[in-house]
């Protein structure tokens, strides 16, 4: 094999190298660019009726609400379907770009995440069997089992009161309000724990059931009780969310929402 032969082969080999750069290059920026017309949210659809599932379909206040934010922003909005407990691990590997689903912020989730502006501040209610009378977790037996779901203010909200009280009560938590529910339907939890505006959509059908709204204010964090979109930690997103929602705001249409779900 001659020396220029070696040389020919060795630029050809060269060239195809660069091409194939070229084009993974540019594909990589076409892919990029889709991605950033798009924004991948997590949804834990069981809050009704912020979120929930009716005849296959995820709908709820959250849901219209994302939808005019991606507006606001140029985005479309894809949605991604999980349980409550994923959301923010799905956010930090990459899953998704932003996660909302009756999500507030405390210290924990702030080391880890980055949050918008609120754009609903929220109450707790008691849900129960009618022959229980309650309207504050002082009022149940010591050791009452209270069910929240996982990772929710609701389960902050009873680990404080626990805290300083002298009849602590036993937390059931897990990943669905419905499992939940069923539980206290069965008479295998003594209450439930949900956002105020949640409660009549999951007792509606079940006569059996009850809800109060609760007077435990002395437990509960204004600004743990305010709704919030989750983001990855400094994510240039916040800015975006922050004036998308400010935006809202001033042309009314988170108040028509608001009305729309029934939360005014």
């Amino acid at each position: 094999m001659t020396k220029s032969y070696k040389m020919a082969v060795l630029a050809i080999t060269a060239v195809i190298i660069i091409s194939i750069i070229f084009f993974v290059s540019k594909s990589q920026k076409n892919t990029n660019s889709v991605m950033n017309d798009a924004l991948i949210v997590g949804i834990s659809p069981d809050y009704p009726p912020f979120e929930y599932t009716e005849d296959g379909k995820i709908i709820g206040f959250d849901i219209d609400f994302i939808h005019e934010l991606g507006e606001k922003m140029n985005k479309k909005i894809e949605i991604r379907e999980m349980e409550f407990s994923s959301l923010i691990p799905s956010l930090n590997s990459d899953k998704v770009d932003v996660v909302i689903s009756s999500i507030s912020k405390n210290s924990e989730r702030e080391e880890n995440v980055s949050f918008s502006d609120p754009y609903y501040t929220s109450k707790f209610a008691i849900i129960m069997a009618n022959d229980t009378d309650a309207k504050m977790l002082d009022d149940f037996p010591k050791n009452a089992k209270i069910g929240v779901q996982t990772g929710t203010t609701m389960e902050s909200f009873v680990n404080s009161y626990n805290d300083s009280s002298d009849k602590p009560l036993k937390i059931v938590s897990m990943g669905s309000n419905f499992l939940l529910i069923e539980k206290l339907r069965l008479g295998e939890i003594d209450a439930l724990i949900v956002e105020d505006a949640q409660a009549p959509s999951f007792i509606k059908n079940i006569p059996k059931l009850k809800s109060e709204p609760i007077e435990d204010d002395v437990y509960i964090d204004e600004e743990e009780n305010s709704y919030v979109i989750g983001v990855k930690k400094d994510s240039n997103l916040v800015d975006e969310l922050n004036k998308g929602i400010e935006s809202l705001n001033a042309d009314g249409k988170i108040e028509l929402l608001l009305k729309k779900w029934g939360l005014r």
